[in-house]
């Protein structure tokens, strides 16, 4: 009789994903409304990336922000990002016409959020709904809340051209010359990778 045994060997590969954003060069005040901005109580960032800034053709479903040295507990209230693909090369000061005529999508949301940070840590925000970013155009994020409850929390990020447009409770907008340093869809995947083998025995 004519007996086949058939074995599989598991082998596991683990593959690291990310793309990261500006650089940690110095503390950001935007857009959690850090302690340095005495009675910030509401506060609306847009943060322009640009395709070159190292930017492909994917579907977003994290975002991490890298907290600076004054790290602490602070609550929101009425939290939302919004992500929207853009033409512009630069923002000015008009919400509306940095979407570059597209749609903003809400991929977070939250009616209050504790966000707990530890002195230069990555914090993290799983979005509720992925976004598919073209790969062609420039990427818009948009961070706002209203009511806060603690001291804040300052990022970091490094100079640039007009990249970020601001406004803390309600007043005036406010132009930047700087770079958000955050991360995009950071995760690791473990690939299970099996090996077959067949033996044939008689009996």
């Amino acid at each position: 009789m004519l007996k086949f045994t058939v074995a599989f060997l598991i082998i596991f590969s683990i593959a690291v994903f990310s793309i990261e954003i500006g650089l940690s060069q110095f503390g950001l005040y935007t857009p959690f409304g850090a302690q340095d901005w005495t009675g910030t109580n509401s506060e609306r960032t847009q943060h322009l990336i640009l395709k070159s800034d190292g930017l492909t053709a994917l579907t977003i479903t994290r975002i991490e922000y890298r907290s600076h040295y004054n790290a602490g507990n602070t609550t929101y209230s009425n939290f939302t990002i919004k992500l929207c693909d853009t033409a512009v090369t630069e923002v000015t000061a008009n919400w509306v016409a940095n979407y570059g005529g597209n749609t903003p999508i809400t991929v977070f949301s939250r009616d209050s959020i504790e966000i707990e940070t530890s002195p230069l840590e990555w914090f993290v925000f799983d979005l509720d709904e992925p976004f598919v970013y073209n790969g062609t155009d420039n990427l818009l994020v948009e961070v706002e809340w209203n009511g806060k409850s603690g001291v804040g929390i300052n990022t970091w990020g490094t100079y640039s051209n007009n990249r970020i447009l601001t406004a803390r409770n309600g007043g005036s907008l406010e132009l930047q010359f700087y770079l958000h340093n955050l991360m995009i869809n950071r995760y690791t995947a473990i690939n299970p990778i099996s090996l077959g083998s067949i033996k044939a025995a008689f009996k």
